[in-house]
Protein backbone atom coordinates (compact mmCIF):
# COMPACT_ATOMS: atom_id res chain seq x y z
CA UNK A 1 0.00 0.00 0.00
CA UNK A 2 1.52 3.50 -0.78
CA UNK A 3 2.03 6.30 2.06
CA UNK A 4 1.71 9.83 1.54
CA UNK A 5 4.25 10.43 4.24
CA UNK A 6 6.34 13.28 3.78
CA UNK A 7 10.00 12.28 3.33
CA UNK A 8 11.04 14.34 6.02
CA UNK A 9 8.80 12.86 8.38
CA UNK A 10 11.48 9.54 7.87
CA UNK A 11 14.21 11.60 9.50
CA UNK A 12 15.85 9.93 12.21
CA UNK A 13 14.82 6.59 12.38
CA UNK A 14 17.02 3.70 11.52
CA UNK A 15 17.26 2.99 7.95
CA UNK A 16 18.60 -0.06 5.71
CA UNK A 17 19.86 0.42 2.26
CA UNK A 18 18.36 -2.18 -0.18
CA UNK A 19 20.39 -1.04 -3.14
CA UNK A 20 23.54 -3.51 -2.82
CA UNK A 21 24.84 -5.84 -5.73
CA UNK A 22 25.74 -5.84 -9.23
CA UNK A 23 21.96 -4.33 -10.74
CA UNK A 24 21.35 -2.50 -7.63
CA UNK A 25 18.89 -4.77 -6.89
CA UNK A 26 19.92 -7.39 -4.25
CA UNK A 27 19.76 -6.36 -0.63
CA UNK A 28 22.84 -6.32 1.31
CA UNK A 29 23.54 -9.63 3.44
CA UNK A 30 23.31 -9.73 6.86
CA UNK A 31 23.99 -12.47 9.76
CA UNK A 32 20.59 -14.04 8.90
CA UNK A 33 20.46 -13.85 5.11
CA UNK A 34 19.81 -17.63 4.58
CA UNK A 35 21.33 -17.47 0.86
CA UNK A 36 19.94 -17.75 -2.34
CA UNK A 37 16.54 -19.42 -3.17
CA UNK A 38 16.78 -23.02 -4.17
CA UNK A 39 15.28 -24.01 -7.76
CA UNK A 40 12.48 -25.21 -6.32
CA UNK A 41 11.58 -22.10 -4.53
CA UNK A 42 12.10 -19.87 -7.58
CA UNK A 43 9.50 -22.18 -9.50
CA UNK A 44 7.14 -22.04 -6.55
CA UNK A 45 8.02 -17.96 -6.33
CA UNK A 46 7.40 -17.39 -10.11
CA UNK A 47 3.70 -18.75 -10.26
CA UNK A 48 3.01 -16.86 -6.47
CA UNK A 49 1.43 -13.75 -5.95
CA UNK A 50 3.13 -11.25 -3.26
CA UNK A 51 1.59 -8.49 -1.58
CA UNK A 52 3.16 -5.67 0.60
CA UNK A 53 2.04 -6.79 4.18
CA UNK A 54 -0.91 -4.37 5.67
CA UNK A 55 1.39 -2.71 8.44
CA UNK A 56 4.26 -1.86 5.95
CA UNK A 57 3.84 1.14 3.38
CA UNK A 58 6.21 2.78 1.13
CA UNK A 59 5.70 5.72 -1.37
CA UNK A 60 8.01 6.22 -4.24
CA UNK A 61 10.48 9.25 -5.13
CA UNK A 62 12.10 10.60 -7.93
CA UNK A 63 15.42 8.99 -6.75
CA UNK A 64 14.24 5.79 -4.41
CA UNK A 65 11.37 4.01 -3.18
CA UNK A 66 11.24 4.53 1.12
CA UNK A 67 9.42 1.42 2.68
CA UNK A 68 8.44 2.28 6.34
CA UNK A 69 7.52 -0.93 8.53
CA UNK A 70 4.70 0.44 10.75
CA UNK A 71 5.52 -1.90 13.42
CA UNK A 72 9.07 -1.51 13.78
CA UNK A 73 9.72 1.83 12.82
CA UNK A 74 12.48 0.98 10.24
CA UNK A 75 12.78 2.24 6.79
CA UNK A 76 14.37 1.42 4.05
CA UNK A 77 15.54 2.51 0.73
CA UNK A 78 15.05 0.82 -2.13
CA UNK A 79 16.06 2.29 -5.81
CA UNK A 80 14.37 3.41 -8.47
CA UNK A 81 14.40 -0.22 -10.25
CA UNK A 82 13.54 -2.01 -7.27
CA UNK A 83 10.94 0.51 -6.43
CA UNK A 84 9.41 -0.07 -9.97
CA UNK A 85 9.53 -3.55 -9.41
CA UNK A 86 7.86 -3.33 -5.72
CA UNK A 87 5.18 -1.37 -7.83
CA UNK A 88 4.92 -3.64 -10.31
CA UNK A 89 4.45 -7.05 -8.30
CA UNK A 90 1.74 -5.04 -6.66
CA UNK A 91 -0.52 -4.98 -9.16
CA UNK A 92 -0.11 -8.14 -10.78
CA UNK A 93 -1.02 -11.62 -9.81
CA UNK A 94 1.99 -13.48 -10.14
CA UNK A 95 5.99 -12.76 -9.72
CA UNK A 96 6.04 -13.99 -13.30
CA UNK A 97 3.59 -11.94 -14.56
CA UNK A 98 5.44 -9.14 -13.06
CA UNK A 99 8.76 -10.34 -14.68
CA UNK A 100 6.98 -10.53 -18.18
CA UNK A 101 5.21 -6.90 -17.46
CA UNK A 102 8.71 -5.48 -16.66
CA UNK A 103 10.74 -7.25 -19.64
CA UNK A 104 8.12 -5.95 -21.90
CA UNK A 105 8.34 -2.16 -20.56
CA UNK A 106 12.03 -2.04 -20.56
CA UNK A 107 12.29 -4.05 -23.92
CA UNK A 108 14.20 -1.56 -25.59
CA UNK A 109 16.77 -1.15 -23.00
CA UNK A 110 18.75 -4.63 -23.63
CA UNK A 111 17.93 -6.24 -20.70
CA UNK A 112 16.33 -10.35 -21.24
CA UNK A 113 13.67 -11.41 -19.61
CA UNK A 114 15.88 -13.83 -17.86
CA UNK A 115 18.12 -11.36 -16.52
CA UNK A 116 14.55 -9.10 -15.01
CA UNK A 117 13.23 -12.56 -14.13
CA UNK A 118 16.83 -13.22 -12.06
CA UNK A 119 16.56 -9.69 -10.40
CA UNK A 120 13.02 -9.64 -9.68
CA UNK A 121 13.36 -13.24 -7.89
CA UNK A 122 16.34 -11.32 -5.67
CA UNK A 123 14.62 -8.69 -4.66
CA UNK A 124 11.63 -10.85 -3.58
CA UNK A 125 13.60 -12.96 -1.70
CA UNK A 126 14.93 -10.15 0.21
CA UNK A 127 11.94 -8.34 0.85
CA UNK A 128 10.13 -11.41 2.03
CA UNK A 129 13.30 -12.31 4.47
CA UNK A 130 12.61 -9.08 6.11
CA UNK A 131 9.05 -9.07 6.07
CA UNK A 132 8.66 -6.31 3.69
CA UNK A 133 6.79 -8.88 1.10
CA UNK A 134 4.22 -11.92 2.04
CA UNK A 135 3.35 -14.62 -0.21
CA UNK A 136 -0.16 -14.62 -0.27
CA UNK A 137 -2.06 -17.89 -0.45
CA UNK A 138 -5.04 -18.16 -2.80
CA UNK A 139 -5.60 -22.05 -1.94
CA UNK A 140 -7.48 -21.41 0.81
CA UNK A 141 -3.81 -21.63 2.92
CA UNK A 142 -3.31 -24.98 2.03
Amino acid sequence: MHADIPREELSGRPVARLDEGPTCLTLAQDADHRGTLTSIESLALLDSMVRVPSHIVFKAYPAETVVLNLETGLYFGLNSTAGEMLDTLERSRSVREAAQALAAVHAEDDVTPGKVQADLLGLCEGLIERGLLSVVHTDGGR
